[in-house]
């Protein structure tokens, strides 16, 4: 709670010192500090009683946890505004849409919109099989929101060199770039799904949900659980905010994902030299200033001024140190000064209204009224009711554009034209209740197809096989189900779904990699020993049955080749390594590669530029020279870290999820607070552990941090897990002790009193 509170307010200088500054400044300037009211509104009495209750905790607590004698600080009273500043952050922080516009835009602004929408598209090669969509044409139709509308491509001639002004505009100072790799992105690997009650064992609908995000320690998340005189509930929520945020009541269940909504855009300013005024509309118009004072730890206090438009806070490029810190570091790409708007900074927002209906909703109506109230949320949420309702809604609010393709790119701070004008109504929000297929499944999915609707809400996100996957398996059991050839799903179906580890992705793409790589091992003129090596690696991985265990060599062995295949991309275009892996790492970029893969297996592109390097410039076929020698990097990568016998490649030597904690896994402390467990699984299953290989170590910060299994004929047939375990106490037995039962893949049911005596689903 406190190191949230910090962050969200810029204040992480009082407790780290001057390391921070870079970061403060940053967090100032979008202004998550200011948005805090808008949400105080409507009856906060339950807000305040859970502010009061954390202080009289802490006032009768002997001592105060260990973090803060470390680092001398001292605990202030939490506040009504610390809540809701809490729950501000996090709406802010799945608005992922945001970071796919900078890591495009940049390609954009130095090698044009075609190349942009190359290494960055929004659309996917079929070839292999076509992703779902969470809501199809047919289901929009009985909505009554099936609008096809072709989508037209953006005015983007704003973003060449504009000298209109000359000197007397601010720009960006050159600076040298600093050692470091950008930090990470990997945005969104969060899984929800419902099933209706005709196909489960109790009649009532059955929800699963695995919310991802950076895995530490103490987890992001921690279980709660609540009672009125006709209710209670039991669920996941956050430090500092007393509202479940995926759980259930008797009533309803439900889950979260990041949604990828198109809810944020960049405006490009032209600012004045003395930052008081920017251009807008053919005239300066003054600038809001806003001006603050940093404290640094052991030191003297700075100034600072924040900025905001009538867009939205002003975002200025930071400095290079911060390409580290995750998905915010991205911002070190941008130019020159932005302006940020999210509905979450110019609105009252009804969240904590919704939060608190949603307590007490009893009907499928009133779930859906109580999601519609979130205005500045990213999420999409699955839900189940006792009614035997099962639905689908993206919540918060979203722009109407000309275009959605709009959402793409950055947009013109000076022209009126861009501006947001008002946003989607009410009545068309999306909401799918009760598909024919008999289930919903949401894995940060599209949400629809490319030109079916009027707005385009949620189509310019690429779909993925966790998805497909889910959606197949889901598919063939119902079909099972009706011919009588197969039970009905209960809880333990859902929790072997969420702990399933085979990738789909490399079922698409492997036997295509495999197939070229022999065609082209003669071409190149390998020695015999390289050839060996080669086919050694080849023979393994074509007995491969895509299961990701962590015991045998096969998911490491194409992990580590398809990283080898990525690090040879885009050379031409990027000279620097970290500014290269913004568009070849991580799971915003992957369609770039499943595309190349899909042209390489028709023979196109076999010399495409995206492939050319220093090494291969003179090959006839750079991409299939880069695929072969590819193998023997892996080969010498798994011999420098593993050796050279195969049975000791197995996948969890090198892949373990990390549980760091922050900030005492950089320092000597790691051996107290530090946390690392071997795992199966990576970035393109279902019970995802992200990968970040890049880094050469193959370990995972991206991971479930949280599963519930919720079927809906009654409360206590709820289960769940954390990922580390309920205390952030480091010398608490209740630290870490539910990670090895989250690792066996084991649940545990919500109203037990001890996880010393349960009943665990093995798998």
């Amino acid at each position: 709670m406190q190191f949230l509170r910090l962050f969200a307010r810029g204040r992480l200088s009082e407790a780290f010192g001057p390391d921070m500054v870079e970061v403060d400044k940053l967090i100032r300037s979008i202004g998550i500090k200011r948005t805090a009211p808008t949400l105080i509104h409507g009856n906060t009495d339950a807000y305040q009683a859970y502010a009061d209750g954390v202080n009289a905790f802490v006032q009768d607590f002997p001592i105060l946890p260990i973090e803060f004698h470390i680092l001398g600080v001292d605990f202030e009273k939490w506040t009504l505004e610390d809540t809701f500043l809490n729950a501000k952050l996090i709406c802010f922080e799945v608005s992922y849409n945001w970071v796919t516009i900078v890591a495009r835009q940049s390609v954009l602004e130095q090698y044009g919109k075609e190349i942009a929408d190359l290494i960055h598209p929004v659309a996917i090669e079929e070839d292999f099989g076509k992703f779902d969509t969470i809501i199809n044409d047919e289901e929009l139709q009985r909505m009554g929101l099936y609008h096809p509308k072709i989508q037209q491509d953006p005015d983007l001639s704003f973003n060449s060199k504009d000298n209109r002004f000359g000197d007397s505009v601010w720009k960006k100072e050159s600076e040298k770039k600093a050692a470091g790799r950008f930090g990470t992105f990997f945005a969104g690997a969060s899984n929800g799904w419902a099933v209706s009650g005709n196909y489960t064992k109790s009649g009532k609908p059955i929800l699963a949900n695995d919310p991802h995000l950076g895995t530490r320690n103490p987890s992001i998340w921690y279980l709660v659980k609540g009672k009125s005189q006709d209710n209670e509930a039991y669920g996941a929520t956050l430090p500092g905010c007393p509202g479940i945020i995926a759980g259930r009541t008797k009533y309803v269940a439900w889950g979260v994902t990041v949604s990828y909504m198109e809810n944020t855009d960049f405006y490009k300013l032209i600012l004045n030299k003395e930052l008081t005024h920017y251009y807008y509309n053919s005239t300066w118009t003054p600038l809001k200033s806003y001006q603050e004072d940093i404290k640094i730890k052991n030191g003297k206090s700075i100034p600072y001024t924040a900025y905001e438009t009538h867009h939205g806070p002003v975002i200025f490029p930071p400095p290079q140190e911060l390409l580290s810190f995750p998905s915010y570091g991205l911002l070190s790409l941008i130019n020159g000064p932005m302006a940020l708007a999210w509905p979450g900074f110019n609105q009252k927002d009804r969240g904590a209204i919704g939060v608190q209906k949603m307590f007490s909703a009893k009907t499928t109506k009133e779930v859906v009224e109580a999601l519609s109230l979130h205005d500045s949320s990213g999420e999409g949420v699955s839900f189940a009711t006792s009614e035997g309702d099962i639905g689908f809604l993206p919540i918060g609010k979203v722009p109407k554009r000309n275009s959605i393709l709009e959402a793409n790119y950055f947009r013109d701070g000076s022209n009126p034209d861009h501006d947001w004008k008002e946003m989607i109504p009410q009545n068309e929000t999306l909401v799918v209740l009760n598909p024919k297929k008999g289930f919903i499944v949401n894995c940060n999915s599209k949400i629809v197809p490319e030109g079916s609707t009027e707005y385009g809400v949620g189509s310019t996100r690429i779909g993925n096989v966790r998805e497909n996957r889910l959606s197949r398996i889901l598919s063939n059991a119902i079909e099972e189900i009706k011919a009588g050839k197969r039970a009905p799903f209960d809880i333990e179906d859902m929790s072997k779904l969420q702990n399933e580890i085979r990738n789909d992705f490399a079922g698409r793409i492997l036997p295509h990699m495999l197939r070229l790589a022999r065609e082209n091992i003669d071409e190149y003129s390998f020695d015999k020993n390289e050839r060996s090596i080669i086919n050694q690696l080849l023979s393994l991985l074509e007995v491969w049955d895509y299961e990701v265990t962590k015991d045998d060599p096969h998911g490491l062995v194409f992990n580590v080749w398809y990283t080898e295949i990525k690090k040879g991309l885009l050379h031409h275009y990027y000279n620097d390594v970290e500014e290269r892996e913004i568009h070849t790492f991580n799971t915003l970029p992957e369609a770039f590669l499943y595309n190349l893969i899909t042209k390489w297996a028709k023979g196109e592109w076999l010399d495409s530029i995206f492939c050319k390097t220093d090494e291969n410039s003179r090959r006839k076929s750079k991409c299939m020279y880069n695929l072969v020698h590819s193998l023997l990097t892996t080969y010498k990568f798994l011999v420098e870290n593993l050796g050279d016998r195969e049975e000791n490649w197995k996948y969890a030597y090198l892949h373990q999820i990390i549980y760091p904690h922050q900030p005492f896994s950089r320092t000597p402390l790691k051996l107290l607070f530090h946390r690392e467990s071997p795992a199966g699984g990576d970035s393109h299953t279902i019970n995802v552990a992200g990968l970040h290989s890049n880094k050469n170590d193959y370990t995972s910060n991206h991971a479930a941090n949280y599963r519930v299994v919720a079927m809906m004929d009654d409360i206590a047939n709820t289960y769940s897990i954390l990922d580390t375990g309920e205390s952030g106490d480091v010398f608490s037995p209740h630290y870490f002790d539910q990670n090895k039962l989250y690792m066996e893949g084991k649940l545990l049911k919500f109203q037990q009193k001890s996880i010393n005596n349960y009943p665990y689903f093995l798998n």
